[in-house]
C-alpha cells in the first residue's frame, strides 16, 4: 500500500513540473527557432504533460504485471 501511495506522490509532483517544461520548450521554439510554433498556454501544457505521464505509469503496470506474470522478482 505504501509504494502505491508514494508512486500517486510522484505522478502527482511529476504532472506540474512536466507542463512547465513544456510551455517552456514551446515558448523557446517559438521565440527563437521557428515563429510559426503558437506559444502553449497552461491549459494546453498539463492536457499534454497528463496524457503523456498516464501512458507512461499505465506502460509501468503493463510491466510490472507482465514481471508478475513471469515469476520474476525485483
Amino acid at each position: 500500500m505504501i509504494k502505491v501511495v508514494v508512486w500517486l506522490i510522484v505522478f502527482v509532483a511529476i504532472w506540474p513540473v512536466s507542463a512547465w517544461d513544456f510551455m517552456l520548450v514551446a515558448g523557446v521554439i517559438h521565440k527563437d527557432w521557428w515563429p510559426l510554433v503558437p506559444p502553449m498556454g497552461v491549459g494546453a501544457a498539463f492536457t499534454i504533460s497528463g496524457l503523456t505521464t498516464l501512458f507512461a505509469s499505465l506502460i509501468g503496470v503493463m510491466v510490472g504485471i507482465l514481471r508478475g506474470l513471469s515469476g520474476a522478482t525485483d
